[in-house]
Formats: structure tokens, sequence, C-alpha cells
């Protein structure tokens, strides 16, 4: 509840902000001539309220972030030119390398030698290591 308030607080901050001249608007934390401060923002659409309250990133990665740098991280024009296959691929082959390697470690070491007596008998650091 606390973030959905600080985040309902920076949307009537940053529309107010962005409908102010320019020369009364506050320090910003972007730098000078940053392009986000040249953005008009106009008030949320109940849809887009909603995905900023709820954006994955700012409850449960990341601090907490400006409305109007949600909206430019939505809205940029360069989201096509990301080479996400890129990424999915080596996803994709870290998934398998760390299956395979599941898949060898649990033969040759299984879990069950764990609760056997003879596991128990051996010192601390080999059950550790184990």
């Amino acid at each position: 509840q606390l973030l959905l308030t600080l985040k309902m607080i920076s949307i009537a901050s940053d529309v107010n902000e962005s409908r102010a001249p320019k020369e009364s608007q506050p320090y910003s934390p972007l730098g000078s001539n940053h392009p986000l401060d040249d953005l008009k923002l106009t008030p949320p659409t109940p849809h887009e309220f909603f995905c900023y309250t709820y954006c994955y990133i700012g409850l449960f990665t990341g601090p907490f972030y400006q409305f109007k740098l949600y909206r430019h991280m939505i809205h940029r024009p360069d989201t096509g030119t990301v080479s996400t296959l890129k990424h999915i691929t080596w996803r994709f082959v870290s998934i398998v390398a760390l299956g395979v390697l599941f898949l060898f470690f649990q033969s040759s070491y299984p879990t069950e030698y764990g609760l056997t007596r003879e596991f128990l008998e051996y010192s601390y650091p080999y059950g550790f290591f184990y």
C-alpha cells in the first residue's frame, strides 16, 4: 500500500511538473537538458495507471522510479532495435547446460546417500562439500 501511495503521488507530481514553465521546474536528478525534462506528460489512462503501479521492476526488484521514467521506458523509439533473440538464446543455452550438469551430478552424487548411516560417519567437511 505504501508503494501504491508513492506511485500515485509520483504521477500527480510528474504531470504537474511537466506542465510548469521550464524556469520554475525543480532540479532534475537526470541532469540538465535531459530528454525526459522536455516530455509533456498527460494524465495516464486507467490501464497505464494500473501497469505503472503494478510493474514488476518497481514492486519486486528495484528502487522507486518516477512515472515519467516509466513512460519513457515503455514508449522508447528504439525498442524495436533491441536484439532479444540473442538474450533468449543465451538463456536457453544456459538452462540446457545447467540441466545437463544437474543430471550428471545427480547420478554421480545421489542425494539418498546423504541419508545413509555410512554418510553420517564421515567428518563435517566431507558432508558439507558432498
